[in-house]
């Protein structure tokens, strides 16, 4: 008699149990010339979210090596591969030639709480000791929300949609036209410089601000050069600062001065 053919034997008898079940996978009874006669589909896959209810169809197919003769009575049900969920179990024929089509009413729940990456398998079984069909397998995927980028737009949503002046000299004022808010706080309009050489980013001094239009000032000290004007959330030098969130920066060009020649008397 082969090792634990005589478990195997009570088992028979007692019927199909997660119980049984779960005394085949930790005495390792399970058949080890496992005989694939059945394909296992699983919908949706291969990949899930959690809360997915899965749903499974089987094809039974004819196999002369299996070891039960064709038009036997089967009763098959499809099981996690570590037994702590079974489905409805369907009675069949198994089949002389072709293949048995079966479709299962039970679904499995994906968790609400399973983690991403999380693997889930499945194979279909006859009896409480024969696996059929290779295991079919589901894979939890999903992305997770950056809650930084959800702060940035419920703190800072602006708007700028055109600017009065695309030119001047250091020390002109113009109007910024969007919407920023009623109240300044911390958000910071700036000139920031586009070359790589010259002055740095600076702040536009504020004449004037409502929700509609800002009044600004462009510092006296910038050199001449291409520059892009807009609105911080706040200043972005600080600790933790976060920048505009949908605001769209326009050109501006600040002018050289040009100094009259001096003619001696």
């Amino acid at each position: 008699m082969k090792k634990g053919s005589g478990r195997a034997h009570h088992c028979r008898f007692v019927g199909v149990s997660l119980a049984c079940l779960a005394i085949f996978a930790f005495c390792g009874v399970v058949k080890a010339e496992t005989v694939i006669t059945a394909n296992l589909t699983i919908t949706p896959a291969p990949t899930v979210k959690p809360g997915a209810v899965l749903k499974f169809q089987a094809d039974v197919i004819y196999n002369p090596d299996f070891e039960r003769p064709a038009g036997t009575r089967m009763r098959i049900f499809v099981t996690r591969s570590d037994f702590s969920w079974v489905s409805d179990k369907l009675d069949i024929e198994y089949p002389g030639m072709g293949s048995v089509h079966v479709n299962f009413n039970d679904g499995f729940t994906i968790p609400a709480d399973a983690q991403s990456g999380q693997n889930f398998d499945f194979c279909l079984v006859y009896g409480p000791w024969w696996q059929l069909s290779n295991i079919a397998s589901v894979k939890v995927l999903f992305l997770k929300r950056i809650k930084t980028l959800e702060k940035v737009e419920k703190k800072c949503f602006l708007t700028l949609n055109s600017i009065s002046k695309t030119s001047g000299f250091p020390g002109t004022t113009f109007e910024m036209i969007g919407v920023f808010g009623n109240e300044q706080g911390v958000k910071m309009p700036a000139i920031n410089s586009l070359n790589e050489e010259g002055d740095q980013d600076a702040a536009l001094t504020v004449l004037f601000w409502s929700n509609t239009k800002l009044l600004v000032k462009v510092p006296s000290h910038l050199h001449p050069g291409p520059y892009k004007v807009g609105v911080y959330c706040n200043d972005p030098c600080k600790p933790g600062a976060i920048t505009t969130y949908g605001m769209v920066w326009r050109d501006f060009q600040v002018l050289a001065r040009i100094r009259q020649p001096q003619f001696k008397k």
